[in-house]
């Protein structure tokens, strides 16, 4: 496969989402000082390199990259050069990464310095507990700010996005994870392995592996069982976080989703490599908590139909929006009233069907949905849900600086799920 062909089918599904798109030659920079050796500060510099990597062409880091890897290694680094300059050229082969100790004096896209860094910069990146900060706020990355730092390196993606649209760039002030996004707000307990028992997990697309990315990094317990019948493509990569060119037919045969993200995940997850509903033991199977993230095939509807406790999901829209949903039985309104499935083709038919528009998504909008929804998971083995009015969340990232909408939404009449 040739580099044009290549670049062609990674950047298909993110120009199909805006068509102002152009890959920008121009570098974007991320600068760091010595702060940045903390579980957080290698958190934040690995999600951000994955999150650059599947849409900029040019990558500069300044800074110190010796040493091993701090917080959850997510695709079995090890070292710290390896979970960012080699995932960059991991996710897209023909990326142009350079690491240097300074900033060179050329046309750069956007700069952006994390932590205590000396020099002039675009963007300041800081995080605090479950807060990123930017701009003024910025001051330090505190070691455990494990889930600040992942807001961090999504916010600070759309940032970089956002100058490759000749939109501004600049962003100030605090966004709490704890709070969904909002500005501001309480901060969020210390940062634990995630464990809410046996979940199901039918879905491991663009947000079902953002969902699992974020968990490796912070770390996760229980038994996550992974459930998605496709193989990864090169058209996924640029939204897909959890995947590299090495899963897909660029070097020789596509890998199965769930398979691979189980593998790195470890002892935590299984597979199975099925649409949901194939599979008989799946079906049956007693889950604490499932996730519904696959669009296609009836899985909302069959998994609605299970009547679980409590479903929770997320989404990105065509609008810049990273949306969060929850469903608990008899409070919330049902996952069909909320997204409705496609009406049915009818066999007796003639006329002709308009081809299915494939997934056009951005990498920091479906990382950002799933991050929200590895949160509300978090936040689950901590909180009850009924606590929270609202259950949809949505933050919208047309523009640097983000803003967070909260609603409830209740069942149509006469629906036979809903309260």
């Amino acid at each position: 496969m040739t580099r044009d062909e290549f670049e062609r089918q990674f950047d298909s599904r993110t120009l199909l989402y805006t068509d102002t798109y152009t890959p920008d030659p121009r570098p974007v920079v991320i600068g760091f000082g010595s702060d940045i050796h903390t579980p957080a500060g290698h958190l934040l510099l690995t999600a951000l390199c994955n999150l650059l990597a599947r849409a900029h062409r040019r990558i500069a880091l300044v800074g110190d990259l010796t040493g091993g890897l701090l917080c959850g290694d997510a695709f079995s680094s090890r070292r710290l050069e390896a979970a960012t300059a080699g995932l960059i050229t991991a996710i897209h082969p023909f990326r142009d990464v350079v690491v240097t100790d300074r900033v060179a004096d050329c046309d750069l896209l956007l700069r952006i310095g994390l932590g205590r860094v000396a020099g002039s910069w675009d963007v300041r990146v800081g995080a605090r507990g479950w807060m990123a900060d930017f701009g003024t706020a910025a001051e330090t990355i505190e070691p455990d700010a494990l889930w600040g730092a992942a807001l961090a390196a999504c916010l600070a993606a759309n940032c970089a996005f956002q100058r490759q649209l000749d939109r501004p760039a600049a962003i100030d002030g605090t966004f709490n994870l704890w709070e969904r996004g909002a500005p501001g707000g309480a901060q969020g307990p210390a940062p634990a392995p995630v464990d809410v028992g046996r979940v199901l997990q039918a879905g491991v697309g663009g947000v079902g592996s953002a969902v699992d990315y974020w968990l490796a990094l912070v770390g996760v317990a229980g038994t996550w069982l992974m459930v998605d019948g496709d193989s990864v493509s090169i058209d996924n990569l640029n939204r897909q976080v959890y995947f590299l060119a090495s899963d897909t037919v660029y070097a020789g045969s596509a890998r199965n989703k769930a398979q691979t993200v189980a593998a790195r995940m470890g002892p935590v997850a299984e597979a199975d490599p099925h649409w949901y509903g194939t599979t008989d033991v799946t079906v049956e199977g007693s889950y604490d908590l499932v996730l519904a993230l696959a669009n296609e095939y009836g899985v909302r509807a069959a998994l609605q139909a299970r009547g679980d406790a409590l479903l929770l999901h997320a989404t990105t829209s065509r609008s810049w929006q990273a949306q969060l949903h929850r469903h608990i039985l008899g409070v919330d309104d049902c996952i069909l009233c909320r997204i409705p499935e496609p009406l049915a083709r009818m066999t007796c038919s003639t006329g002709e069907l308009a081809p299915r528009q494939p997934d056009a998504a951005l990498p920091f909008l479906s990382a950002t949905a799933g991050l929200l929804l590895a949160a509300e998971v978090s936040r689950l083995a901590l909180s009850d849900h009924r606590e929270i009015e609202s259950n949809f969340h949505s933050l919208i990232l047309r523009r640097a600086t983000p803003a967070l909408q909260a609603v409830r939404h209740r069942c149509q009449a006469g629906c036979p799920y809903g309260a």
